[in-house]
């Protein structure tokens, strides 16, 4: 059976330990995040505890991304047994190393690469500002990876909420495809599912849009 670590392995890497019951969804979870006072920044780590690990959802870029940790948990809402993932810092601090994307010695990648190693999909999310690449508002890939089912079956659910997607298995998407993506990569090599999904600004501060394309997902991974 899959396990996750306990308490005592999260502590030695000095996340604390929070345990609870989501207001929103009303499941059991378990949360592992650094303390602000932590210089290393390495994030937070949120499991929900309802039912066995089953997806994994990542967010590399915090703040950076604008609004791409919010879309994170509200994806992890859609999925009973959903893991969320979070980086700590900044994308551009220590000299851009706390660009957990492109960083394969950071706790991030470390955690995304022991979930890949079990075979569980992953869902990485990133923004782009609406300029960058008019012709759509979600782009879906697999990064190094082949195309998969699980990436077919996002960008299809997308399509039906009625999101204009781009295909990387079918167009260029404007060099935004991920595939200089770490996690990617390590899921490649591991034969696990792994999802590089961009959203455009417009779609990111839209609360109401936002919820969409999480239930979207949701209904594509949670199955």
């Amino acid at each position: 059976m899959f396990r996750l670590a306990p308490d005592s392995a999260f502590d030695a890497l000095g996340f604390a330990a929070h345990h609870g019951t989501d207001p929103v969804t009303g499941r059991p979870f378990s949360l592992y995040v650094t303390p602000d006072r932590d210089e290393r920044g390495w994030g937070a780590v949120l499991v929900d505890r309802s039912t066995r690990p089953r997806l994994v959802v990542g967010v590399p870029h915090p703040v950076f991304d604008i609004h791409t940790e919010k879309l994170g948990i509200a994806i992890h809402r859609q999925v009973p047994g959903s893991v969320l993932l979070v980086a700590g810092a900044h994308r551009d601090a220590a000299g851009g190393r706390a660009d957990v994307a492109h960083n394969a010695r950071s706790v991030f990648h470390v955690l995304a690469t022991e979930f890949a190693r079990r075979k569980l999909p992953q869902v990485q999310v990133h923004g782009f500002a609406d300029e960058t690449f008019p012709e759509a508002e979600v782009i879906v890939s697999t990064g190094a990876a082949p195309t998969s089912g699980a990436a077919r079956d996002v960008a299809s659910a997308l399509r039906r909420a009625g999101l204009v997607t781009c295909r990387a298995w079918t167009r260029p998407c404007g060099q935004l495809e991920g595939r200089t993506n770490e996690q990617g990569r390590a899921a490649h090599d591991l034969d696990a599912p792994f999802i590089h999904v961009e959203l455009n600004w417009s779609l990111r501060r839209d609360p109401a849009r936002r919820e969409l394309l999480a239930a979207a997902i949701g209904q594509a991974l949670g199955r």
